[in-house]
């Protein structure tokens, strides 16, 4: 969640426990999740008197009036929808497509009219593990499934219960400080509120262990802030408040201390506006980025190295993907792509069709059709092939790609093209040798079967003998003659 949701909540707590408006401060965290997912349509159900129901508690104000209706009496219920199971589980129950639930199938053309596609629904908690209330989220768009996310959401549970459950809500409201202290803690993070009327400065507990200051030395104000960033950290914090002052849009830039020389900040503010447009405070977060920033330096060399190695490979090394839209696109290359297809990476990446046209017609099918096998199967794609490259030169080329299915359904293929025009060229010179071989071996076969035969009919007697003194030819006039066969001489 953005940086300011917590102190946020905190605001809304303050707010309840001193004016006890249940409904009010309810409403404000709905406001609160609607901001921070635009395409959400979020409500609470409180637990009827009539157990096992759900009764309706508060909406958010664009929940369509009709589907309100429903929401008046809702079974708790194993089979039911999303918020009825949510209470029945005490588990948080993801649909992603309502229209697939038989709790929904009698308000599919409702739900299709008001473009809902997929609900989260949380139980509501109190400290003794009873159930409160459900808090759902319709979306009215593809949410990709992120626990992060939805622990982000559970964060707030406790708070509503504390609410909801007001019994005990000091006991409550201080435990959730502690909490926010614990996330800082853990996060390396603090935060921070500027009232721009006041001039006022208010810093969160961590602060002072996260930056190692003595808070009776250094009291919340802008100028003892200041005073203890780099003269390079002052400039920018000094450019990033008046830019921020005038665009009203968050900025986020990195900050160094005096004292801690070997240690990298980031921060991250934001303005608080009145109805009327006018600045109000600003608040902000700062974190220590030490390890992550030692841990991106690393990341980057690690890059650098990895293309160099790719870019001397002797071959074009890439990354293709087609979308569940069938749209095609080469994410990434490296440069011997140029080698290859005489095309440049900007150029590829920029239009794959420059590679795909450069196959040669009579392979263009079966390339498209292994493709589509490989996509279907997510099996290794190999293909080999001719390609006439620009400038007229004709080769072979020879590919292997590995694919890999995404979360939403797109394909994409890691693989290695080669040139292997030489190795065809040899293989093709050497299939030629060995038909030609095979053609004088016929050859030499005819002519010693002739040649027998011209002996052998000859009407003269033709005898031969080899080295040893044996015989190793005799005709038929031969034998005529001395009455001896071949055999017998």
């Amino acid at each position: 969640m953005p940086i300011n949701v917590y102190k946020n909540i905190s605001e809304i707590l303050q707010g309840y426990l001193e004016t006890y408006d249940k409904e009010a401060s309810l409403k404000q965290i709905l406001s609160l999740i609607t901001h921070v997912y635009p395409n959400s349509v979020p409500y609470m159900l409180a637990v009827s008197k009539k157990e096992p129901i759900l009764t309706h508690l508060v909406s958010s104000q664009i929940i369509d009036s009709e589907y309100k209706k429903l929401l008046q009496e809702v079974p708790i219920d194993k089979n039911g929808s999303s918020c009825g199971m949510a209470a029945f589980y005490k588990k948080r129950v993801i649909l992603d497509n309502l229209m697939d639930y038989n709790a929904y199938k009698g308000i599919k053309k409702l739900i299709k009219r008001i473009n809902i596609r997929e609900c989260w629904a949380f139980p509501i908690l109190n400290k003794e593990k009873n159930l409160v209330g459900t808090l759902s989220i319709y979306f009215t768009s593809k949410q990709e499934e992120s626990n992060k996310l939805m622990k982000e959401v559970e964060h707030l549970l406790p708070f509503i219960a504390i609410i909801i459950d007001h019994k005990k809500k000091e006991q409550e409201t201080k435990k959730q400080n502690t909490f926010f202290d614990d996330i800082e803690r853990f996060s390396k993070s603090y935060t921070w509120e500027y009232n721009l009327k006041t001039k006022e400065v208010w810093w969160s507990k961590n602060s002072y262990n996260l930056l190692q200051l003595d808070p009776k030395k250094h009291i919340p104000s802008y100028e003892t802030f200041y005073k203890i960033l780099t003269k390079q950290s002052q400039k920018e914090m000094a450019a990033a408040i008046e830019a921020i002052l005038k665009t009203k849009q968050k900025t986020r830039l990195e900050l160094t201390f005096k004292h801690l020389p070997d240690q990298v900040f980031y921060e991250e503010k934001n303005i608080i506006c009145s109805e009327n447009g006018d600045p109000i405070k600003l608040i902000g977060i700062i974190k220590d980025m030490t390890e992550e920033s030692a841990l991106e330096k690393e990341r980057v060399k690690l890059a650098e190295r990895l293309q160099i190695l790719t870019n001397n490979m002797p071959g074009m090394v890439y990354s293709f993907k087609i979308d569940q839209n069938n749209q095609a696109a080469l994410l990434d290359c490296n440069d011997y792509v140029y080698n290859i297809y005489e095309i440049t990476k900007t150029e590829a990446i920029k239009d794959v069709n420059l590679l795909f046209n450069q196959t040669k017609p009579q392979y263009q099918q079966a390339l498209f059709k292994a493709v589509e096998n490989s996509r279907k199967t997510l099996t290794l794609f190999e293909f080999e092939a001719e390609i006439s490259t620009p400038s007229g030169h004709e080769k072979w080329t020879t590919c292997q790609a590995w694919p890999k299915k995404q979360k939403d359904g797109s394909v994409i293929w890691t693989g290695i093209i080669l040139d292997t025009t030489e190795k065809n060229k040899i293989k093709e010179e050497k299939k030629i040798a060995e038909t030609e071989a095979q053609k004088l071996e016929q050859e030499k076969d005819a002519l010693g079967i002739e040649l027998t035969q011209l002996i052998d009919t000859a009407n003269a007697p033709i005898f031969g003998i080899d080295k040893k003194g044996n015989v190793n030819e005799w005709n038929q006039k031969a034998e005529e003659i001395t009455g001896y066969s071949k055999e017998e001489v």
